[in-house]
């Protein structure tokens, strides 16, 4: 029988994403032999992130220096257009595919299928905000070819809708395979499905 420390800092990190119960006990034995340099670099590390990294007043984007994100305070970027994402690891593999150029909404959420009351969790008034400031004319809709992002899509449309906002609605082109998630397509194919994205009333 382990000691409860240990067991009480396993279930810490199997709070994590994709952290197995195997891969925390590997991971705490690894802690465990880490010498006290180790420890002092991660820690301050740690506290770095949570005390200077912030998230975009506009856009849910990371920020460290500003009220604002590089691409919200960019003046190259196309202020009109929108691309609404799910997470931030699809807004940096659509920025890494050089296929849109204008601003993003970070979700960093999905209306889970199995449990719709997670749709609260969707700041629609921080979209509302961003729409009006940047008086957009152009939505792109790159929520998760899923179940969940396949719901997501349809209320954000539909909040879109009931705004009487004079917007052009757009999703994802045809062809990404159902339950592909964004982050795990490759560059070719997420161009090609932004270049060719399809109009949706």
């Amino acid at each position: 029988m382990k000691p409860k420390e240990f067991e009480y800092f396993v279930e810490a990190l199997k709070s994590l994403p994709t952290i197995s119960n195997k891969n925390a006990s590997k991971i705490a034995y690894f802690f465990l032999e880490a010498d006290e340099v180790f420890y002092s670099q991660f820690l301050d590390r740690l506290t770095s992130l949570k005390s200077n990294i912030k998230f975009c007043l506009n856009c849910n984007n990371l920020t460290s220096d500003s009220l604002y994100c590089d691409i919200c305070n960019t003046d190259s970027r196309d202020k009109n257009k929108l691309c609404i994402v799910s997470y931030l690891e699809d807004l940096e593999k659509i920025e890494a595919s050089n296929s849109f150029s204008g601003l993003y909404f970070v979700l960093n959420t999905e209306i889970k299928h199995k449990d719709l009351k997670t749709a609260k969790k969707i700041n629609l008034e921080k979209l509302e905000n961003m729409i009006n400031k940047f008086h957009v004319r152009e939505i792109l809709i790159c929520t998760n070819m899923t179940i969940d992002g396949e719901l997501t899509s349809s209320y954000i449309k539909n909040f879109i809708k009931e705004k009487n906002y004079n917007i052009d609605l757009y999703r994802l082109a045809l062809g990404i395979p159902m339950n592909a998630s964004i982050e795990y397509i490759d560059w070719e194919s997420l161009k090609y499905s932004i270049e060719n994205k399809r109009k949706i009333d």
